[in-house]
């Protein structure tokens, strides 16, 4: 059995797999579920020698749906693996006081540790840069910012509910456990303004018209309101974090809002803005190796 795997959907992400994959490595991580949503560029190739090197179980996967690829990995991998983080290509997940699993044994008693984001801007560049994500997006939001309060978790496989788990940024788990935080406390969720009247009078969180003029609002306001997140949990990075590297470039952005074109009133311009944060430096992990930062 795995100690730590992580499962991900992907597609045409290519120039970020090599490096994504590498780094979980150096943090621990023993397995990768990948799943290629029909990519078209040579992500599948990129891939092959870590699936040759039996690190990487590579699923062809027809469903654009996050939680069908949660649903698929915890019914076919549950027992392979002592916990599973699902994350996607954009998120680096790590540990400040080392290896992850040396850190994950204190939690062995709970179901899941839910991971806040940190979530980085484009660093100012318009154009996709030379080489690697993490040698180039230095500038992210503060680590209070309310976007911050969103994330994903690291799960105990064979205690995930998964007929009641609805979105994989929060599961659902047997015997209504629930999951813990970095300092072992409930994330202590809330439902945002923004998020709880568009539900209410419009029955969704996107794409009604309140929701895009609320939005709008949350340029103005960007510290008051999250538009994009239908709870807030008391944020917390002392221990682990997941660097979410959101927007990238413009030029990289509106790639993934191409990708992404099922959801246009989602991903879209507003969107960027929101998300385009670079108040504070951050270059933890700017110096690697020339290998994983290839990104090209």
């Amino acid at each position: 059995m795995h100690y730590l795997s992580v499962a991900s959907p992907f597609k045409d992400e290519g120039p970020y797999l090599v490096e994504w994959i590498e780094f979980h490595l150096e943090q621990g991580v023993e397995h990768f579920y990948l799943y290629n949503h029909h990519s078209s560029d040579d992500g599948p190739s990129r891939v092959q020698p870590f699936v040759d090197a039996g690190v990487v179980t590579l699923i062809n996967w027809d469903r654009d749906s996050k939680h069908g690829v949660v649903k698929h990995c915890i019914e076919n991998f549950k027992e392979a693996s002592r916990w599973i983080a699902f994350i996607d290509l954009d998120e680096f997940l790590y540990s400040t006081e080392g290896r992850l699993p040396e850190l994950l044994t204190e939690y062995e008693e709970h179901p899941a540790l839910f991971v806040h984001w940190l979530c980085f801007g484009s660093s100012h560049h318009t154009s996709k840069p030379t080489g690697g994500v993490l040698e180039n997006f230095l500038w992210r939001a503060d680590e209070k910012w309310l976007r911050n309060g969103q994330g994903k978790s690291i799960v105990n496989p064979r205690e995930v509910e998964i007929s009641k788990t609805r979105t994989v940024h929060r599961m659902s788990y047997h015997n209504n456990a629930g999951d813990v935080d970095e300092d072992k406390l409930s994330p202590d969720r809330r439902v945002g303004l923004a998020a709880r009247i568009s539900r209410a009078l419009f029955k969704s969180s996107h794409d009604s018209l309140y929701a895009q003029i609320a939005k709008r609002l949350a340029l103005l306001l960007p510290t008051r309101i999250d538009p994009y997140s239908g709870h807030h949990t008391r944020i917390t990075h002392k221990r682990i974090r997941i660097n979410h590297y959101i927007v990238k470039s413009k030029e990289e952005y509106l790639g993934k809002m191409k990708r992404m074109s099922r959801r246009p009133m989602k991903y879209n311009l507003t969107f960027f803005k929101y998300h385009d944060r670079n108040e504070v430096h951050d270059d933890r992990f700017a110096a690697r190796s020339p290998r994983s930062s290839s990104g090209s």
